[in-house]
């Protein structure tokens, strides 16, 4: 006996019936619209704006560096959902506000690149769904060179005292590695580069025997920061007298071309300084063995400004210029600090 499948039949219009299965349906209804726009709301998210430091890097082991600086401030704004860009920031501060960006795979030059484009390269952004859309400051710039690496003596810096010869520094020169375009930079500037200690004060060490210290090296030539194969040296020296530094004021000497005495030059102008108050000498601090500065004498102090024809030239301000200062040869003597200067002009008789 086959038992038959009762149909149901659709509930009389307006019975409770009716009602109930109306109800149960917009139920459903709701609960599923709600739902999408609980999604939604999740998913879609109005643009967000991020502050970081933008930190370029050589990943892979080579034989290159990111000349000049590999940090930049960056302020970008960025979409995706709001679970993803909630995840980001949080993510951002637990990294010290820093993205790094891995440039191992650029070529060697010059570059200047979208920031958009570089920022949208981050693992960092891409692993959190985030679309950059604009980035501030536009474009980044930098540059990939390879390294070099040479050898350079090591001087020992020091103050307060003259030494015996055979002063021993161990080691008495190291590798430094630095761009090329910096060695270039360098070669530029001095033809001996040399890498220094730190300074040492040996004013208060007493002649006559032998010390041994170690010092660190300053890692850098003049303002190029460089790598160092050693962090530090020993330095062996023994001082033979402590030096002294006294201040003096100086006469100042004028030095001008030798034809501007026959050639009406000094008929024609007449030199100003831009103090006439004050005459002109120049306040000096010198350093050197105590015996030598008790024979000093400012009068023998050669301070020269040295005039040339473009001095001549109208100036709407007035002219600086350093005063060379030359101590006597038989005396160990040194200027302190940078040499003194003074300003002035040549003005034509008349006006």
């Amino acid at each position: 006996m086959v038992r038959k499948r009762k149909l149901s039949l659709t509930a009389e219009r307006f019975s409770p019936a009716w009602w109930l299965e109306g109800a149960r349906n917009f139920f459903w209804v709701a609960v599923i619209t709600l739902l999408i726009w609980v999604y939604a709301d999740l998913e879609m998210a109005e643009p967000r704006e991020f502050t970081a430091t933008l930190r370029l890097m050589l990943g892979k082991a080579q034989q290159t560096v990111i000349v000049g600086n590999t940090d930049t401030a960056v302020t970008f704004s960025a979409k995706g959902s709001k679970r993803a860009m909630t995840q980001f920031e949080r993510w951002l501060a637990d990294n010290e506000e820093t993205i790094k960006i891995d440039v191992s795979g650029y070529n060697l030059g010059f570059y200047s690149m979208p920031a958009v484009q570089i920022l949208s390269q981050s693992p960092d952004i891409i692993e959190h769904g985030l679309e950059v859309q604009t980035a501030s400051p536009a474009a980044l710039k930098f540059q990939i060179d390879r390294l070099e690496s040479r050898k350079a003596p090591v001087r020992f810096d020091y103050v307060g005292a003259t030494l015996a010869e055979g002063t021993g520094i161990d080691p008495h020169e190291v590798t430094v590695t630095i761009a090329a375009s910096d060695w270039r930079r360098i070669d530029l500037q001095t033809d001996q580069p040399e890498i220094l200690t730190t300074r040492r004060d040996l004013s208060t060490v007493r002649p006559g025997r032998e010390e041994t210290i170690q010092l660190p090296l300053v890692p850098s030539i003049g303002e190029v920061p460089v790598q160092l194969s050693h962090k530090a040296v020993t330095v062996t020296f023994q001082v033979v007298q402590r030096i002294e530094t006294i201040a003096m004021a100086v006469p100042v000497s004028i030095l001008s071309p030798v034809e501007w005495t026959t050639d009406g030059t000094w008929s024609e102008y007449v030199l100003q300084k831009k103090d006439p108050d004050i005459p002109w000498r120049a306040e000096i601090t010198v350093t050197g063995a105590k015996k030598d500065l008790e024979q000093l004498d400012p009068e023998d102090v050669r301070a020269l400004v040295v005039l040339t024809n473009g001095d001549k030239e109208p100036v709407a301000s007035w002219l600086e210029r350093a005063v060379d200062v030359r101590f006597p040869a038989e005396l160990q003597l040194r200027l302190v600090g940078e040499e003194p200067t003074v300003q002035f002009k040549l003005v034509r008789r008349g006006e």
